[in-house]
């Protein structure tokens, strides 16, 4: 973030105060002659112009004199003067070879807020309304020895931590044209000093502070939350000055237990903004902004520290996850984790959360059962209302803790993937609703027992506590005959069932009649004309070859990692007829397809249908077509596109991606069409010999329609009747005749 500097120029002017008596001198135990000593004082933030936080509201100076062991010199009065403007210069008369401390105080003369003791202590009273800035205050204690006549500079600076919210420009427009428009805000701060010593910086006392609802400020909130130096405009919506609850020397950055806002608009009910706010950090003189789109959508917050001269902070901190994970949890919004997070406390999710694991872990090595005091299951608890999403790659363990991994407690919980383990329970649904997707889940034993790898609160089963299970791998513990809830009793949803493969179950449609999870078991499956569905990524010996009438392979979003057979024109993946989708083919020269020297001649239609190629010569190369038709839907293509002795296919909303030629048809059946219906062309590198653009519309041998509906290029241009032949090349290579038609 970048530093926030205000600039302060100092002006001079004597202004004479009480000189020190003999008898003075002797209470300070020196005699001699006395100096003279100017302070010129300004102060942090002050400017020519009129903004919040410019200093300029200050007009009232207060100071007091103090021996060096910071006893109070009472025969030198308090002094305390209004109507200031600063900078101003004030001269004191002390004696010569003695060393002083002086307290200076510096406030708005309409502000009552606050009591300056004549020892330089400061009583604060909070009661009143937010977005005061008559509550802006400057201090500084200056230590120094009397040698001679002398000018000391002093920039006096905050005791306090101004405290702001604020929304972003689109936030704030789609609020107002949803009909709420903020127009008063008010705050709640659980932990705030209420007393500091001026001379030593210490803070003093607790309490709960409640600024009333009041006029949101007028100004522009600025801050560098996204880090990249400049600072991104925000509509101010709360702006408050607290002392922070320091214990130490009342310098040190610390954190506030909560906050609460209440935001009220012009017409409408309030908007009280209370969760996930814990522990943010304040600290004197600093700014703390919490920023983000909170009035309309998903609350999504960046809490950050912005520094005016001492350094910068960025809350939730971006290497501690930890610290993250608990405050997304609180508020809202998406969080991908990028290290591992070990956990002290449960973390409750309050708010709708999407959690990527990202390949990360989240571990316990104690037993996590509290979080602020309420007693949790899991490492992961989803409270009454909230929504806990959970992605990608990683583990939740809790094995060995007497902890359960994930729960929820009246809310929804969204498995998608993921390792999940548990001392006795992976997942528990003690209130609301599990929805399993995918991912990993088993559980040490209970007494012997791995019956409770899934698991809900008998006495709520199945009214208000239930598990849906959709997909996943469950280690020695079958979902569709749950012992726990008695035999017999399923968590299947409505059309799914469970495999079982060693002491594994997967949990498949009930179209399924096999899972695989190596090589062999996947040859087995396509020989035997079962429907199969990949349970990890593969990497088979031979051609993957679907080959039966109606027969599904379904990836499962795994990746086939092929190569190619004993002929350089074998495929990964091929389909002589059946369905093949839902995967990532990588390698081989051929991804899919056959063949054009006769291999795996198609023996009926062939669907190819959410599969992407990757690290192939050849992304699809289809052989023999026997009148048999081949359809692509939503697929995409890597490298080069060739179709060979088709009798015609069909391409529905796929990507082609290329790095040589792009052959719409190649070695065609006569009279066959080719179409492709929304779909995009990718640029590719290649320089063809026409040297006017990489991509071909070619009929090899045999001639061919090809059809294009709806089709666009990789830079979003339309392909038109008017612009097709700019675009691509459109000939043939032995003298056939290629008929191309834009729609």
């Amino acid at each position: 973030m970048k530093k926030f500097y205000f600039g302060m120029f100092v002006a001079t002017g004597m202004l004479l105060a009480t000189s020190c008596s003999s008898d003075e001198l002797e209470m300070t135990g020196v005699t001699g002659e006395n100096a003279q000593v100017a302070f010129s004082l300004g102060l942090e933030g002050n400017s020519d112009g009129r903004a919040i936080s410019d200093g300029t509201s200050a007009d009232k100076l207060v100071y007091s004199v103090f021996d060096k062991d910071g006893n109070r010199i009472s025969t030198i009065e308090q002094v305390e003067k209004s109507g200031l403007t600063f900078p101003v210069t004030e001269t004191i008369t002390l004696a010569k070879g003695q060393t002083y401390k002086v307290a200076f105080w510096a406030q708005d003369e309409d502000c009552a807020a606050y009591t300056v003791s004549d020892d330089m202590n400061v009583n604060i009273n909070y009661e009143g309304v937010n977005n005061d800035e008559t509550r802006d205050a400057f201090f500084k204690t200056i230590e120094f020895t009397v040698t001679g006549n002398a000018s000391i500079n002093v920039e006096l600076r905050r005791p306090f931590a101004q405290v702001n919210l604020g929304v972003t420009a689109d936030d704030w427009k789609g609020a107002v044209a949803s009909g709420i428009e903020i127009e008063k805000t008010s705050v709640v701060v659980k932990n705030a000093a209420n007393a500091i010593n001026l001379v030593d910086g210490t803070v003093s006392g607790s309490e709960e502070v409640t600024y009333s609802l009041a006029a949101i400020p007028t100004e522009t909130l600025y801050v560098d939350a996204d880090n990249d130096g400049t600072k991104e405009a925000y509509n101010w919506l709360s702006m408050s000055y607290i002392l922070p609850a320091d214990e130490t020397t009342g310098y040190a950055k610390t954190t506030l237990d909560a906050l609460e806002f209440t935001l009220a608009p012009t017409s409408g009910n309030n908007i009280v903004l209370d969760k996930g706010l814990t522990n943010v950090p304040v600290q004197r003189n600093w700014r703390t902004n919490i920023v983000g789109t909170l009035l309309t959508g998903t609350i999504d917050f960046n809490i950050s520290i912005d520094e005016i001269y001492e350094g910068d902070y960025l809350y939730p901190e971006a290497d501690n996850m930890a610290e993250q994970l608990k405050f997304i949890a609180g508020v809202g919004g998406t969080l991908t984790l990028t290290d591992d997070v070990e956990l002290t406390e449960a973390i409750v999710v309050t708010g709708d959360m999407v959690l990527d694991l990202n390949g990360h872990n989240i571990t316990s090595t104690e037993c996590v059962w509290t979080n602020s005091g309420k007693t949790v299951s899991a490492l992961l608890s989803v409270a009454t209302g909230a929504k806990l999403t959970l992605d990608g790659d990683g583990v939740i363990d809790a094995s060995g803790t007497t902890d359960y991994a994930v729960e929820t407690r009246g809310g929804e919980l969204v498995i998608n993937g993921g390792t999940y383990i548990g001392d006795c329970t992976a997942a528990y649904a003690r209130d609301g609703y599990i929805y399993i997707y995918g991912g990993s889940f088993s559980a040490l034993p209970y007494n012997g027992s791995y019956a409770f790898v899934l698991n809900c609160l008998d006495a709520s089963y199945p009214s208000t506590a239930n598990i849906y299970v959709y997909g996943g791998e469950f280690e020695n513990f079958n979902p569709a005959d749950n012992a726990a809830e008695g035999s017999g009793t399923s968590f299947m949803a409505n059309g799914y069932t469970s495999i079982q493969v060693g002491d594994k179950y997967y949990v498949v449609p009930e179209e399924f009649g096999a899972v695989a999870t190596t090589s062999d078991e996947l040859s087995a499956a396509l020989a035997s004309g079962e429907n199969v569905i990949l349970a990890n990524d593969i990497t088979p010996g031979a051609v993957v070859d679907v080959n039966v009438a109606g027969i599904v392979l379904d990836g499962n979003g795994n990746t086939i990692y092929a190569t190619s057979g004993s002929s350089a024109y074998e495929s990964g993946v091929t389909v002589q007829q059946g369905t093949f989708q839902n995967a990532v083919v990588s390698g081989a020269k051929r991804a899919l397809g056959t063949g054009s020297s006769g291999q795996y001649a198609m023996t009926g239609d062939a669907y190819y249908k959410n599969i992407t190629t990757v690290g192939a010569t050849y992304g699809i190369n289809i052989g023999i077509g026997n009148g048999y038709k081949i359809y692509v839907e939503d697929c995409t293509i890597g490298d080069w596109n060739s179709m060979s002795g088709l009798s015609g296919a069909e391409f529905t909303n796929c990507r082609f991606i290329s790095a040589g030629k792009f052959y719409a048809c190649q070695r065609t059946s006569a009279g066959a069409t080719f179409t492709y219906t929304n779909c995009v062309f990718e640029q590719n590198t290649y320089d063809n010999a026409n040297g006017n653009n990489n991509y071909i519309l070619e009929s090899y041998s045999g001639t061919g329609t090809i059809k294009l509906v709806n089709c666009k290029m990789g830079d979003g241009t339309a392909i038109t009747s008017e612009n097709v032949n700019s675009l691509f090349t459109i000939g043939t290579t032995k003298g056939m005749e290629v008929n191309v038609v834009v729609e």
